[in-house]
C-alpha cells in the first residue's frame, strides 16, 4: 500500500541526523548517497564511492558508512573463502540498505527529493537488498556473506551455513560461477519470478 511522505520524511532525518556530528555538508551526503545506490548490488571500494562528491578522502566515506551501519541503516556484506572457511579482508565491499524501503529513503536523499517522494522517487533494482533483508527477519540473525574467487574473478551473491545463493533476474550463471557454486556443500540460483518464495523461506530458516 502507499507510504505517507511524512513517513519518508521521518527516514530522512534519521538518516541525515545521525550524520550531523561529522559535520559533513548536506551535498557531499546526498553524493554519497545518490553513489551508494548506483552501486547497489556490486562490489565497490571506499574510494570508488567518494568519485562524483566532494568528500576528498575515502577514510571519511568509511567514517560515514561505519556510523550508518551502526544507526541499522546499511549492512557491509563481507567477502567469505570457502576454502580456507574464514571472512577475508577485502577492498571491495557489497552494501545494502538493510530494507527495500531504507533503499528507497536512500534513493530519495541521494536525488535531493524534499517531498513528495511516492510520486517522484525514481525505481532502483532491489531484488538483492529484498533478499538480503530476510537473513534478518529472526533474533538469531546468521553471518551472511558474499563468495568471490580471484583466480576466475566471478561472484556468488550470498553464502551463509553452507548454503550459496546467486540471483538472477535472467539468464543463467557462467560457467565459472557454477565452478563457485559447486564449492558450496549446498546452493541455489534462484530466478526472478522464485525470488519472492525463496525469500520468505530464508527468512523462515526453513
Amino acid at each position: 500500500q502507499k507510504i505517507l511522505d511524512s513517513t519518508y520524511q521521518i527516514y530522512v532525518d534519521w538518516i541525515l541526523g545521525s550524520w550531523s556530528k561529522l559535520r559533513t555538508p548536506e551535498r557531499s551526503l546526498a553524493a554519497l548517497s545518490k553513489r551508494l545506490c548506483d552501486t547497489l548490488n556490486t562490489r565497490v571500494s571506499y574510494d570508488a564511492l567518494k568519485k562524483g562528491t566532494d568528500i576528498l578522502s575515502p577514510n571519511t566515506v568509511k567514517t560515514l558508512l561505519e556510523i550508518q551501519e551502526d544507526h541499522f541503516s546499511i549492512k557491509l556484506l563481507p567477502r567469505f573463502d570457502s576454502y580456507q572457511k574464514v571472512f577475508m579482508p577485502t577492498k571491495l565491499k557489497k552494501i545494502y540498505p538493510i530494507d527495500p524501503f531504507i533503499a528507497q529513503v536512500w534513493n530519495a536523499i541521494g536525488k535531493n527529493i524534499k517531498r513528495l517522494f511516492s510520486a517522484n522517487l525514481p525505481p532502483l533494482a532491489l531484488d538483492e537488498c529484498a533478499f538480503h533483508a530476510q537473513f534478518y527477519r529472526k533474533f538469531d540473525p546468521v553471518d551472511v556473506s558474499y563468495l568471490y574467487s580471484e583466480t576466475t574473478q566471478s561472484e556468488i551473491d550470498f553464502y551463509f551455513k553452507d548454503y550459496g545463493f546467486e540471483l538472477k533476474s535472467g539468464g543463467n550463471p557462467t560457467s565459472k560461477q557454477k565452478q563457485l557454486l559447486k564449492q558450496c556443500p549446498h546452493y541455489f540460483i534462484v530466478k526472478k519470478q522464485e525470488l519472492p518464495l525463496m525469500a520468505y523461506l530464508v527468512g523462515e530458516k526453513r
